[in-house]
């Protein structure tokens, strides 16, 4: 059952439908619950996308995560980094092609995320250990 949604998925009281987003009577309109990425959404928060140069140059003496919607291993490592995920650089490969080219050159030739650069070294998929104990170390 998603927000102010009611048993038969008709908008709870107070709510209205319109154009798949609810509205409620008090607040501004927001979508309906839009299944696992939805959730990682509100309980991680959606990165802000930096462009690939930038956060390459950032990744030279910090951490940055290439990473794109809907990949379970990239949700398994916003979880765990969320409560540090302000000194990560997170470029999203779908809006970013230099980024995804990038990512495509350090994994022969696939987009495989995440890719996370620590202090200048790409690792694919590595552990959220790994990166949680890269953030401690800066």
């Amino acid at each position: 059952m998603g927000i102010g949604v009611g048993s038969a998925g008709a908008p709870a009281a107070g709510h209205t439908r319109r154009r798949g987003r609810i509205r409620c009577a008090d607040a501004t309109p927001q979508r309906a619950y839009a299944g696992p990425m939805g959730l990682i959404d509100l309980m991680a928060g959606r990165p802000a996308s930096t462009p690939h140069a930038e956060a390459l140059a950032r990744a030279e003496h910090g951490v940055a995560v290439y990473w794109r919607p809907g990949c379970m291993f990239c949700d398994r490592l916003r979880m765990s980094v969320r409560g540090r995920r302000e000194q990560i650089t997170w470029v999203n490969i779908w809006e970013d092609d230099a980024g995804r080219a990038y990512v495509a050159s350090v994994n022969q030739g696939n987009e495989t995320v995440p890719t996370v650069v620590i202090d200048g070294a790409a690792h694919t998929n590595p552990s959220p250990a790994v990166v949680k104990a890269a953030l401690a170390a800066h």
